[in-house]
């Protein structure tokens, strides 16, 4: 991500379809967590707009599934489970979803 990342209003359509990468995600890159709900909160845009990072919230808080797609051309890129508990360690009453 940029040093100065814009949120993507909730209006936004996202570039592509990235739900069926969703679904093939193995359940071992998620750990325990449970990302079925679908629950979007966040969308951010890199600076350029080259790149988005759609953070996918599980009933864990603090805990999301970023979901990386490039916008031009449409494609994702990849995925990472983003545990701010154990990067910032942050507990339930901080910083929750």
């Amino acid at each position: 991500m940029s040093e100065h990342p814009t949120r993507v209003g909730d209006d936004a359509d996202p570039p592509l379809a990235f739900w069926p990468y969703v679904g093939q995600i193995p359940e071992t890159d998620l750990g325990v967590h449970d990302f079925s709900r679908g629950e979007v909160p966040y969308v951010w845009s890199t600076c350029d707009g080259k790149w988005q990072h759609v953070l996918i919230r599980c009933p864990t808080p603090n805990v999301f599934l970023v979901i990386v797609l490039a916008v031009t051309p449409p494609a994702v890129v990849g995925h990472h489970l983003l545990d701010l508990n154990v990067h910032y360690g942050l507990n339930d009453a901080e910083a929750s979803n």
